[in-house]
């Protein structure tokens, strides 16, 4: 029955046309309704097409030139980054180069520090700005210079500041002091000073040698401002149109002469040259030579 079956079996597949073993492979014993797969989707890809020798050259030549080109951005941006760098380096050198030189061993120590960490001029006025304004210490920021130069450092530079501040108040106030002992008082030595720099306009000679007066009296030394004031309030006197000064002496020394002279004594003499030598201040030096000659012939 075995053999009948499969003779039937083949023969019905023979009738049906379908090709030998189709039917037992896809339609297993007649009764399953499982069909036969479906056929796949066409592909609408276009058939790949291997490039030609000539379209593989380009290709390569493509890819090296741009890589190529990536190269040479890279190179620019970094040879700009570094101009860009050696610029603002350049800048903070220059920046560096414009802080004065005070002549003063703490304020030339406080600019040191201030250089070393990279605080600028613009910055270091930035914070020390309203103190200068002010004449007061009490305007410095000194937490903006910590965060810039670290704590050892801002206190370093906090000590200079305030032994140099206070050092020069002091000095300026006995510049002022010995100016007022010639000339009287502030009111006094504003009249000179006004007087002085409407001559300047009108005589330029005078102000040549007002410049001198001027250094002399910016010096911070008493004794060679004291100078300064004294040659300024004679040329005062001796110009005509000029009232007389109430010039009232605190320090000692003696009253000027009806011709606004005040002589020097041997003392002060050797003071003041030593002064004005150590500064290679010649203006002072014939000052002071002239006024001493003159207190001489005076018998004094």
């Amino acid at each position: 029955m075995a053999e009948e079956q499969g003779v039937v079996d083949k023969a019905d597949e023979q009738a049906l046309g379908a090709p030998e073993g189709v039917r037992n492979r896809d339609l297993s014993d007649g009764h399953s309704n499982k069909g036969p797969n479906a056929p796949a989707e066409p592909s609408n890809a276009p058939p790949v097409k291997e490039p030609t020798a000539e379209e593989k050259a380009a290709t390569e030549k493509a890819e090296a030139e741009a890589a190529a080109k990536a190269a040479t951005e890279a190179a620019e941006k970094e040879a700009a980054d570094k101009a860009a760098a050696d610029a603002k380096a350049a800048e903070i050198e220059e920046s560096k180069k414009a802080y004065p030189t005070y002549g003063d061993e703490t304020a030339d120590a406080v600019i040191d520090l201030l250089k070393e960490s990279n605080v600028t001029p613009a910055e270091a006025d930035d914070i020390f700005r309203e103190a200068v304004e002010k004449g007061t210490l009490e305007g410095i920021d000194w937490s903006k210079l910590e965060e810039k130069m670290g704590k050892s450092k801002a206190n370093l530079v906090k000590t200079g500041v305030t032994e140099y501040y206070n050092r020069i108040n002091s000095s300026v106030k006995a510049v002022v002091e010995a100016v007022t002992s010639v000339v009287g008082s502030k009111e006094n030595f504003d009249k000179v000073a006004k007087w002085a720099q409407a001559k300047e306009t009108a005589d330029p000679a005078f102000g040549k040698e007002l410049d001198s007066y001027r250094k002399m009296l910016d010096s911070n030394e008493p004794t060679t401002a004291k100078l300064a004031a004294e040659a300024l309030l004679k040329a005062y006197n001796a110009d005509p149109k000029n009232s007389s000064l109430d010039v009232r002496r605190i320090d000692g020394d003696s009253a000027p002469t009806e011709t606004g002279f005040v002589p020097l004594s041997r003392a002060d003499y050797i003071k003041g040259m030593h002064e004005a030598n150590a500064k290679g201040d010649q203006a002072a030096v014939k000052l002071l030579n002239d006024r001493r000659l003159q207190t001489i012939r005076l018998g004094k």
